[in-house]
Protein backbone atom coordinates (compact mmCIF):
# COMPACT_ATOMS: atom_id res chain seq x y z
CA UNK A 1 0.00 0.00 0.00
CA UNK A 2 2.75 2.42 0.63
CA UNK A 3 4.99 1.82 -2.37
CA UNK A 4 0.87 2.07 -4.30
CA UNK A 5 0.80 5.57 -2.38
CA UNK A 6 4.02 6.47 -3.39
CA UNK A 7 3.64 5.81 -6.89
CA UNK A 8 0.27 7.63 -6.86
CA UNK A 9 2.20 10.91 -5.62
CA UNK A 10 5.29 10.55 -7.95
CA UNK A 11 2.65 10.28 -10.81
CA UNK A 12 0.86 13.23 -9.65
CA UNK A 13 3.66 14.97 -9.17
CA UNK A 14 5.12 13.95 -12.96
CA UNK A 15 1.69 14.96 -15.18
CA UNK A 16 1.92 18.38 -13.13
CA UNK A 17 5.49 19.10 -14.05
CA UNK A 18 5.41 17.66 -17.54
CA UNK A 19 2.48 19.79 -18.41
CA UNK A 20 3.68 22.98 -16.60
CA UNK A 21 6.99 22.35 -19.11
CA UNK A 22 5.16 21.85 -22.16
CA UNK A 23 3.51 25.52 -21.97
CA UNK A 24 7.56 27.28 -21.14
CA UNK A 25 7.78 28.11 -25.00
CA UNK A 26 4.07 30.10 -24.54
CA UNK A 27 4.86 31.63 -21.24
CA UNK A 28 8.62 32.90 -22.44
CA UNK A 29 7.15 34.20 -25.69
CA UNK A 30 3.84 35.96 -23.24
CA UNK A 31 6.66 37.58 -21.43
CA UNK A 32 8.43 39.46 -24.34
CA UNK A 33 4.61 40.48 -24.90
CA UNK A 34 4.04 41.45 -21.84
CA UNK A 35 7.26 43.50 -21.08
CA UNK A 36 6.20 45.19 -25.23
CA UNK A 37 2.69 46.07 -24.04
CA UNK A 38 3.36 47.80 -21.12
CA UNK A 39 0.24 50.15 -21.26
CA UNK A 40 -2.13 47.54 -21.22
CA UNK A 41 -3.34 47.47 -17.65
CA UNK A 42 -3.01 43.48 -16.88
CA UNK A 43 -1.89 43.43 -13.03
CA UNK A 44 -5.14 43.52 -11.08
CA UNK A 45 -6.43 41.04 -13.93
CA UNK A 46 -3.51 38.76 -13.85
CA UNK A 47 -3.59 38.77 -9.93
CA UNK A 48 -7.41 37.68 -9.72
CA UNK A 49 -7.10 35.41 -12.59
CA UNK A 50 -4.12 33.36 -11.40
CA UNK A 51 -5.69 33.18 -7.61
CA UNK A 52 -8.32 31.19 -9.68
CA UNK A 53 -5.72 29.39 -11.60
CA UNK A 54 -3.70 28.20 -8.32
CA UNK A 55 -6.87 26.72 -7.00
CA UNK A 56 -8.33 25.04 -10.31
CA UNK A 57 -4.71 23.35 -10.70
CA UNK A 58 -4.50 22.62 -7.19
CA UNK A 59 -7.08 19.78 -7.34
CA UNK A 60 -5.00 16.92 -9.65
CA UNK A 61 -2.37 16.66 -7.46
CA UNK A 62 -4.81 16.29 -4.49
CA UNK A 63 -6.81 13.89 -5.86
CA UNK A 64 -3.28 12.04 -6.69
CA UNK A 65 -2.35 11.95 -3.27
CA UNK A 66 0.67 14.73 -3.85
CA UNK A 67 1.59 16.46 -0.09
CA UNK A 68 0.39 19.79 0.17
CA UNK A 69 3.20 21.29 -0.57
CA UNK A 70 4.41 19.74 -3.23
CA UNK A 71 1.03 20.09 -5.01
CA UNK A 72 0.84 23.96 -4.29
CA UNK A 73 4.70 24.18 -6.10
CA UNK A 74 3.25 22.59 -9.18
CA UNK A 75 -0.02 24.53 -9.05
CA UNK A 76 1.97 27.50 -8.40
CA UNK A 77 4.07 26.94 -11.59
CA UNK A 78 1.36 25.92 -13.63
CA UNK A 79 -0.79 29.11 -12.76
CA UNK A 80 2.24 31.46 -13.03
CA UNK A 81 3.29 30.19 -17.05
CA UNK A 82 -0.73 30.48 -17.49
CA UNK A 83 -0.73 33.81 -16.17
CA UNK A 84 1.93 34.77 -18.14
CA UNK A 85 -0.43 34.55 -21.48
CA UNK A 86 -2.91 37.17 -20.12
CA UNK A 87 -1.35 40.31 -22.03
CA UNK A 88 -1.40 38.12 -25.05
CA UNK A 89 -5.47 38.00 -24.60
CA UNK A 90 -5.48 41.56 -23.50
CA UNK A 91 -3.43 42.80 -26.40
CA UNK A 92 -5.35 41.05 -28.86
CA UNK A 93 -8.84 42.61 -27.21
CA UNK A 94 -7.54 46.10 -27.13
CA UNK A 95 -6.28 45.86 -31.48
CA UNK A 96 -9.59 44.53 -32.22
CA UNK A 97 -11.37 47.41 -30.09
CA UNK A 98 -9.65 49.53 -31.79
CA UNK A 99 -10.60 48.40 -35.45
CA UNK A 100 -13.87 48.50 -34.73
CA UNK A 101 -13.48 52.04 -33.35
CA UNK A 102 -12.02 53.15 -36.55
CA UNK A 103 -15.05 51.48 -38.21
CA UNK A 104 -17.55 53.22 -36.08
CA UNK A 105 -15.67 56.69 -36.95
CA UNK A 106 -15.94 56.34 -40.58
CA UNK A 107 -20.39 55.29 -39.47
CA UNK A 108 -20.27 58.19 -37.41
CA UNK A 109 -19.12 60.81 -40.81
CA UNK A 110 -21.40 58.25 -42.62
CA UNK A 111 -23.99 59.58 -40.90
CA UNK A 112 -25.08 56.06 -39.74
CA UNK A 113 -25.44 56.81 -35.92
CA UNK A 114 -27.15 53.72 -35.05
CA UNK A 115 -24.51 51.99 -36.18
CA UNK A 116 -21.79 54.14 -34.90
CA UNK A 117 -23.20 54.16 -31.40
CA UNK A 118 -23.14 49.98 -31.24
CA UNK A 119 -19.59 49.68 -32.92
CA UNK A 120 -18.45 52.10 -30.19
CA UNK A 121 -19.90 50.20 -27.23
CA UNK A 122 -18.55 47.33 -28.59
CA UNK A 123 -14.97 48.26 -28.94
CA UNK A 124 -15.96 49.69 -25.04
CA UNK A 125 -16.78 46.57 -23.92
CA UNK A 126 -13.91 44.68 -25.51
CA UNK A 127 -11.49 47.14 -24.34
CA UNK A 128 -12.81 49.03 -21.46
CA UNK A 129 -9.26 50.88 -20.40
CA UNK A 130 -10.40 53.23 -23.44
CA UNK A 131 -13.08 55.69 -21.83
CA UNK A 132 -13.10 57.36 -25.54
CA UNK A 133 -15.04 54.44 -26.91
CA UNK A 134 -18.08 55.45 -24.77
CA UNK A 135 -17.36 58.78 -25.26
CA UNK A 136 -17.99 58.28 -29.25
CA UNK A 137 -21.19 56.46 -28.73
CA UNK A 138 -22.39 59.31 -26.57
CA UNK A 139 -21.63 61.77 -29.20
CA UNK A 140 -23.40 59.37 -31.88
CA UNK A 141 -26.78 59.53 -29.86
CA UNK A 142 -26.82 63.09 -29.24
CA UNK A 143 -26.10 64.17 -32.28
CA UNK A 144 -28.75 61.83 -33.14
CA UNK A 145 -31.07 63.62 -31.31
CA UNK A 146 -31.80 61.07 -28.37
CA UNK A 147 -30.73 62.51 -25.46
CA UNK A 148 -31.86 60.33 -22.88
CA UNK A 149 -29.21 58.13 -24.20
CA UNK A 150 -26.49 60.39 -24.51
CA UNK A 151 -26.76 61.81 -21.53
CA UNK A 152 -26.82 58.09 -20.06
CA UNK A 153 -23.61 57.29 -21.99
CA UNK A 154 -21.64 60.78 -21.47
CA UNK A 155 -22.10 60.61 -17.30
CA UNK A 156 -20.71 56.53 -17.95
CA UNK A 157 -17.62 58.35 -19.57
CA UNK A 158 -17.04 60.99 -16.79
CA UNK A 159 -17.36 57.76 -14.33
CA UNK A 160 -14.87 56.18 -16.24
CA UNK A 161 -12.47 58.89 -16.50
CA UNK A 162 -12.99 59.93 -12.59
CA UNK A 163 -11.45 56.96 -11.35
CA UNK A 164 -8.27 57.71 -12.38
CA UNK A 165 -5.61 60.05 -13.49
CA UNK A 166 -6.59 60.83 -17.16
CA UNK A 167 -4.48 61.18 -20.03
CA UNK A 168 -5.05 64.86 -21.60
CA UNK A 169 -7.43 63.74 -24.56
CA UNK A 170 -9.89 62.31 -21.91
CA UNK A 171 -9.12 65.47 -19.86
CA UNK A 172 -10.72 67.61 -23.00
CA UNK A 173 -13.26 64.85 -23.92
CA UNK A 174 -14.37 65.20 -19.81
CA UNK A 175 -14.62 68.95 -20.30
CA UNK A 176 -17.27 68.60 -23.67
CA UNK A 177 -19.24 66.46 -21.84
CA UNK A 178 -20.01 68.24 -19.16
CA UNK A 179 -20.52 71.30 -21.85
CA UNK A 180 -22.75 68.79 -23.76
CA UNK A 181 -24.56 67.72 -20.57
CA UNK A 182 -25.72 71.14 -19.70
CA UNK A 183 -26.77 71.74 -22.99
CA UNK A 184 -28.92 68.59 -23.21
CA UNK A 185 -30.67 69.78 -19.39
CA UNK A 186 -30.96 73.60 -21.15
CA UNK A 187 -32.68 71.83 -24.10
CA UNK A 188 -35.20 69.78 -21.52
CA UNK A 189 -36.04 73.12 -19.95
CA UNK A 190 -36.50 74.66 -23.44
CA UNK A 191 -38.86 72.13 -24.36
CA UNK A 192 -40.55 72.58 -21.01
CA UNK A 193 -41.50 75.94 -21.52
CA UNK A 194 -42.38 75.26 -24.90
CA UNK A 195 -44.97 72.86 -23.74
CA UNK A 196 -46.16 75.27 -20.46
CA UNK A 197 -47.15 77.59 -23.86
CA UNK A 198 -49.15 75.45 -25.71
CA UNK A 199 -50.49 74.43 -22.61
CA UNK A 200 -51.45 77.95 -21.72
CA UNK A 201 -52.98 78.83 -25.02
CA UNK A 202 -54.90 75.75 -24.72
CA UNK A 203 -56.33 76.95 -21.94
CA UNK A 204 -54.99 73.81 -19.68
CA UNK A 205 -53.57 76.46 -16.98
CA UNK A 206 -52.74 73.90 -13.96
CA UNK A 207 -50.20 72.05 -16.38
CA UNK A 208 -49.06 75.28 -17.67
CA UNK A 209 -48.32 76.97 -14.10
CA UNK A 210 -47.16 73.47 -12.91
CA UNK A 211 -44.58 73.14 -16.17
CA UNK A 212 -43.84 76.98 -15.79
CA UNK A 213 -43.28 76.69 -12.00
CA UNK A 214 -40.70 73.22 -12.61
CA UNK A 215 -38.52 75.43 -15.42
CA UNK A 216 -38.52 78.16 -13.28
CA UNK A 217 -36.70 76.19 -10.46
CA UNK A 218 -34.42 74.51 -13.02
CA UNK A 219 -33.24 77.62 -14.63
CA UNK A 220 -32.90 80.10 -11.84
CA UNK A 221 -31.32 82.46 -13.93
CA UNK A 222 -34.49 83.38 -15.69
CA UNK A 223 -36.66 85.20 -13.26
CA UNK A 224 -39.49 85.79 -15.86
CA UNK A 225 -40.58 82.36 -15.84
CA UNK A 226 -41.04 82.96 -11.97
CA UNK A 227 -43.59 85.49 -13.29
CA UNK A 228 -45.05 83.26 -15.79
CA UNK A 229 -45.72 80.36 -12.93
CA UNK A 230 -46.89 83.19 -10.88
CA UNK A 231 -48.97 84.67 -13.24
CA UNK A 232 -50.88 81.36 -14.01
CA UNK A 233 -51.34 80.20 -10.74
CA UNK A 234 -53.20 83.45 -10.47
CA UNK A 235 -55.63 82.62 -13.18
CA UNK A 236 -56.28 79.84 -11.68
CA UNK A 237 -56.64 80.83 -8.10
CA UNK A 238 -54.44 79.60 -6.35
CA UNK A 239 -53.18 83.00 -4.11
CA UNK A 240 -50.55 81.23 -2.16
CA UNK A 241 -48.35 79.99 -5.00
CA UNK A 242 -49.32 83.31 -6.61
CA UNK A 243 -48.03 85.16 -4.16
CA UNK A 244 -44.84 82.94 -3.92
CA UNK A 245 -43.70 83.56 -7.26
CA UNK A 246 -44.88 86.84 -8.16
CA UNK A 247 -42.69 88.08 -5.18
CA UNK A 248 -39.80 86.25 -5.69
CA UNK A 249 -39.66 87.51 -9.55
CA UNK A 250 -40.47 91.32 -8.28
CA UNK A 251 -37.33 90.88 -5.98
CA UNK A 252 -35.40 89.31 -8.61
CA UNK A 253 -36.10 91.04 -11.56
CA UNK A 254 -34.86 94.46 -12.86
CA UNK A 255 -36.51 97.77 -12.45
CA UNK A 256 -36.60 98.33 -16.26
CA UNK A 257 -38.41 94.17 -16.85
CA UNK A 258 -41.73 94.58 -18.61
CA UNK A 259 -43.62 92.26 -16.54
CA UNK A 260 -42.63 93.93 -13.35
CA UNK A 261 -45.69 96.34 -13.08
CA UNK A 262 -47.99 93.54 -13.85
CA UNK A 263 -46.74 91.26 -11.62
CA UNK A 264 -47.21 94.27 -8.54
CA UNK A 265 -50.41 94.98 -9.98
CA UNK A 266 -51.09 90.91 -9.44
CA UNK A 267 -49.74 90.73 -5.99
CA UNK A 268 -51.59 94.15 -4.78
CA UNK A 269 -54.99 92.67 -5.77
CA UNK A 270 -54.24 89.34 -4.17
CA UNK A 271 -53.66 91.81 -0.67
CA UNK A 272 -56.95 93.72 -1.32
CA UNK A 273 -58.88 90.05 -1.39
CA UNK A 274 -57.15 89.31 1.65
CA UNK A 275 -58.09 92.21 3.45
CA UNK A 276 -61.68 92.09 1.99
CA UNK A 277 -61.81 88.47 3.68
Amino acid sequence: RARLRNSARLTGLGQGCKLAGSIAAGALLAWRVMRAKRHVRRFAIQRSVFSALLGAASRPARMAGVPMRRHRIVAGVLAWSLGLALPVFAVDRAKSALSMAKNATAAYEAGDHDRATQLYLDAWHSDPTTPAYVYGAARAQHVAGHLDVAEKYYREFLAAVGGHQPSPEDSRRAGQAQKYLEEIASGRIDAMIREADEHAKANRLALAAHLYADAAERRPGEPVLLYRAGRTYFQIGDKELARDYLARFVKLCAESTPERGQAQAYLADLAAKEQTL
